[in-house]
């Protein structure tokens, strides 16, 4: 507080909370000061005096602390379950006043037994009090054992410089880094569940190509469409289009599956052939 005042001799500052008052320092004629920390709020009035009377008026003012609170902080996360190589990690921070720190917090559990907590920090503005943060999380950089599971979370810290920063957490993720064994089966089901598709849809196609011939006997010199001929057409594009969408599904499974083979296995050339057999045909 700095005080301006005209005919005072004394100055004094009286809180509610507190049994008796405190005297304002007077740094120059007239001039008073007076300094104090609030933690929490309170009322207090201010007392002028000089040999002649105190103020008459009641000086009263209230001081407001507004309670620093927790941090918030939500977690999305997507793992990679097919070369279980990485973890991408996103979400939104905040706090009223202002943030330190977010780090990732994890644990490797092999064979029942925990590892101690490790941290890695994850950059962001201190000087944005919400924001968005996004982290990409290469797991092969720990070395996690085959058969091991990794458990995480993040915890985000406030940059409250008076009662001592407070965190939050998420809750806890785990991620299985599957054994050998596990992985070679996985493989397997899948080059099994590829191959029936690309089966299928190599059916399809020939069904397809049937019905376009059959379609083009049908309709072979025919100057005008009747709406029969117009649906049969349309039913053809919709089939095409259908199975357009299905081969590229196939591509993309077909591409999952070759990138695990190639970090954990050996290539299948049946797939690839079937696949390229299947390009042909469309």
């Amino acid at each position: 507080w700095q005080l301006n005042t005209i005919g005072t001799e004394k100055a004094s500052i009286k809180f509610y909370k507190d049994s008796g008052s405190s005297e304002l320092i007077k740094t120059d004629d007239q001039l008073y000061e007076y300094e104090r920390k609030f933690n929490t709020s309170d009322n207090y009035n201010l007392i002028l005096n000089n040999k002649y009377s105190n103020n008459k008026e009641k000086i009263a003012y209230k001081v407001d602390v507004i309670k620093d609170a927790f941090p918030r902080i939500d977690l999305e996360v997507y793992q990679d379950n097919t070369l279980y190589s990485y973890i991408a990690l996103g979400g939104n921070i905040s706090d009223d006043y202002g943030l330190r720190t977010l780090s990732l917090n994890y644990q490797i559990i092999n064979q029942g037994e925990e590892s101690q907590p490790s941290n890695i920090k994850i950059p962001i503005n201190k000087d944005q009090t919400a924001q968005r943060y996004y982290y990409r999380w290469d797991v092969d950089s720990i070395k996690i054992q085959d058969g091991a599971q990794l458990k995480y979370w993040l915890e985000v810290w406030d940059n409250d410089a008076v009662n001592g920063s407070k965190s939050s957490k998420t809750g806890t993720y785990a991620f299985k880094i599957p054994s050998k064994k596990d992985i070679k089966e996985e493989i397997e089901n899948k080059t099994n569940r590829t191959e029936k598709d690309i089966d299928q849809r190599v059916e399809d196609a020939k069904k397809l190509k049937e019905q376009i011939e059959d379609a083009e006997r049908k309709l072979k010199g025919k100057k005008d469409l009747n709406w029969q001929d117009q649906n049969l057409l349309k039913d053809i594009v919709k089939k095409k289009e259908e199975l357009n969408k299905a081969i590229e599904e196939l591509k993309k499974q077909n591409q999952e599956l070759n990138n695990q083979r190639e970090k954990f296995s050996d290539q299948d050339e049946r797939i690839t052939e079937k696949v390229e057999q299947l390009q042909k045909l469309m």
